[in-house]
């Protein structure tokens, strides 16, 4: 947890640290701009300066040149003044390094070196110059062109050459880039500053290294150089050598050289750093200060307010009356005051809730109290409703038994009175046979009982089979389910058996069976139940389903549910079931059709082997004029027969 002396401390030295951190974030965006700007502005200056200086550097070759262009072009001039000439040119300036004439092949007729050159112009008359760089090629007479610099075939250094035509001569002169590479160092010494001067393809000409001047470096790849020599002068920071400098690139006329004025760019920054360094020092030494005088601002602080702590947790811990830290400080003072006052409260409220307390235990003892009776209450209540629900339980069952013995004896009443009084008509029928003397018998009288006989007989089996029939669906009704056949079984096939067996009755129907069943569901459960359950499911809906309609359809599908359940549908399309009978179809003989066949209960027997012996449940949607769906959950491994 933070102590307050550690807080203060924290917030004197954010308090000594943002104004620090705000100096250098300025002196950054702010100082450091300028001295890039300033940077530029001086190599700018610089640059200026020494284009204009190359130029003049330029002026009395370029001038030389000409004028002994002018006397070279009477060819009446014998050898001898023509040597005077190249002479006087070589030896009036020291820039040029050798002055030559050639003829039109090219070849040196005439030749004077720099006094300090240790070739022998002798040896030089006749040398062929046609595949040097600025001999190649036709230019217009009397024009002074400059060339690019190349490797000098007299001197075997890296030169430059002015030279003008005259019809078949051309007289040149060669400038040795040491003289030009000595002016740049001299310019780069002078003004703490690297120069540059490149030629218009970006080969260096003069730099203050002779040795990359004699190294045909080329800096023609500096985007400074490529925006200069579409602009003339361009300014930013580049990377040279492998260093970062910021300066100024310009064009010099008419040759279209380039010259390169910059410093590196951290010598350019050194004035910002240092003024940071400065700004952190001073910021060092105020951070110590502050923290010095925070932290025993903050220890005072401190032992006061521990003060005024430990005398509240006396005040609480006791009731007497404690000695408060007398401190002259306004808000100390009031927190004294408020933590006093805040204690007798607290000790008020105590007392009122011992009292509050003492009342609460006597409610709670009272509430125990009728809590209790309430209960033994309640138990006899609902041992009470228990014994109501069991004998209410019995009292269904019987009579849902009797509703049951009522159907059964309604039903076999009509076929056993029928066959009462067919047997009381032939038992008449005898008498009267007999009654009649053997000598009067006659064949027509015994024709006569004879079919009376037969019909009678006919009548008779067809009741006494129509109360078989009711006897058998009754058993049905109550048939032990331990006593069914358990066994594995693929659905598939049960329902394929099931469909064999009611072939019959769906031609008679003119009803088409679908059955939509994947091969591969095996079941362990009682077959023969479960193609009784479908049986009965699929003549009741050709009973009942399309008993007005001379063909339909029947679709049986399954599907897998979740816990090794299946879910079987059988659906037909017929007339529907009424709303109000849904509740009642599954109840024994429940009828829909009166006298026209049928026991009522089908769907009962269904009912009861579904949720009985076959472990499952059965359910029916209707809509009346659309058909009906009855649904079957039931597990693909039956439970084990209940046991006695």
């Amino acid at each position: 947890m933070l102590t307050l002396r550690r807080l203060l401390v924290l917030g004197f030295s954010l308090l000594a640290l943002l104004p620090l951190a705000a100096g250098s974030l300025a002196i950054w965006y702010l100082l450091m701009p300028g001295l890039q700007a300033q940077a530029i502005e001086n190599s700018t200056i610089l640059a200026t300066t020494l284009v204009n200086q190359v130029s003049h550097f330029f002026d009395m070759p370029k001038d030389l040149l000409l004028a002994g262009a002018h006397v070279l072009e009477d060819k009446s001039i014998p050898n001898r003044q023509i040597d005077d000439v190249l002479g006087l040119i070589t030896r009036a300036n020291n820039v040029i390094s050798a002055t030559y004439l050639t003829d039109a092949q090219r070849r040196i007729t005439h030749v004077a070196l720099e006094p300090s050159s240790s070739l022998d112009s002798h040896d030089l008359v006749g040398l062929d110059l046609s595949a040097q760089h600025p001999f190649t090629g036709s230019h217009d007479k009397g024009v002074l062109r400059w060339s690019d610099v190349f490797l000098s075939a007299l001197s075997t250094e890296p030169t430059i050459v002015a030279s003008i035509d005259l019809d078949q001569r051309t007289l040149a002169g060669e400038i040795s880039l040491k003289h030009l590479s000595s002016f740049v160092h001299w310019a780069a010494v002078r003004n703490d500053m690297q120069v540059i001067i490149t030629d218009a393809r970006g080969q260096v000409l003069a730099h203050p290294d002779p040795e990359v001047a004699r190294s045909f470096a080329n800096l023609s790849h500096l985007a400074l150089l490529q925006r200069a020599q579409a602009s003339g002068k361009a300014s930013d920071i580049f990377e040279l050598h492998g260093e970062r400098y910021i300066g100024t690139a310009m064009l010099i006329k008419p040759q279209n050289w380039m010259v390169i004025v910059a410093q590196p760019l951290e010598t350019a920054l050194k004035p910002g750093w240092k003024t940071l360094r400065v700004i952190g020092w001073l910021g060092l030494a105020v951070l110590f200060m502050t923290l010095s005088i925070g932290y025993f601002m903050a220890r005072w602080l401190a032992m006061r307010t521990e003060a005024v702590a430990h005398a509240a947790m006396n005040a609480a811990e006791s009731h007497e009356e404690v000695n408060w830290p007398n401190i002259a400080i306004t808000e100390y003072a009031q927190l004294v005051t408020s933590l006093r006052s805040l204690i007798q409260t607290i000790r008020a409220r105590e007392q009122e809730l011992l009292e509050a307390n003492t009342t609460l235990e006597d409610k709670v003892v009272q509430r125990t109290t009728a809590l209790t009776h309430a209960n033994e209450q309640l138990a006899t209540v609902v041992s009470d409703l228990t014994h109501t629900r069991t004998h209410l339980d019995r009292t269904e069952r019987l009579a849902a038994l009797g509703r049951l013995v009522a159907g059964v004896a309604h039903e076999l009443n009509t076929p056993i009175g029928n066959c009462l009084v067919v047997a009381g008509t032939m038992q008449a029928s005898t008498q009267a046979f007999m009654a009649v003397p053997p000598e009067s018998m006659r064949r027509s009288t015994l024709q006569e009982y004879q079919e009376q006989i037969l019909e009678a007989s006919a009548l008779l089996i067809r009741n006494l089979e129509r109360a078989a029939k009711l006897i058998q669906s009754f058993k049905q009704v109550s048939t032990d389910q331990q006593s069914a056949q358990r066994r594995t079984f693929d659905l598939a096939d049960i329902l394929d058996e099931v469909r064999t067996l009611l072939t019959p009755l769906l031609k008679e129907h003119e009803i088409t069976l679908n059955i939509d069943i994947p091969l591969g569901i095996i079941m362990d459960s009682y077959p023969n139940a479960l193609s009784q359950v479908i049986s009965n499911l699929i003549e009741n809906a050709v009973i009942h389903a399309y008993k007005d309609r001379p063909e339909g359809i029947i679709q049986i599908t399954c599907e897998r549910g979740k816990g090794g359940y299946l879910q079987l549908s059988v659906t037909d399309h017929g007339c529907g079931i009424a709303k109000e009978l849904l509740p009642q179809i599954f109840e024994p003989f429940f009828k829909t059709r009166f006298g026209q066949g049928g026991t009522g209960l089908g769907l009962h027997i269904s009912y009861q082997v579904m949720t009985g012996l076959l472990g499952g449940t059965i359910t029916v949607d209707s809509t009346p004029g659309s058909g009906s769906c009855f649904m079957l959950d039931l597990p693909q491994k039956a439970p084990a027969p209940a046991q006695d």
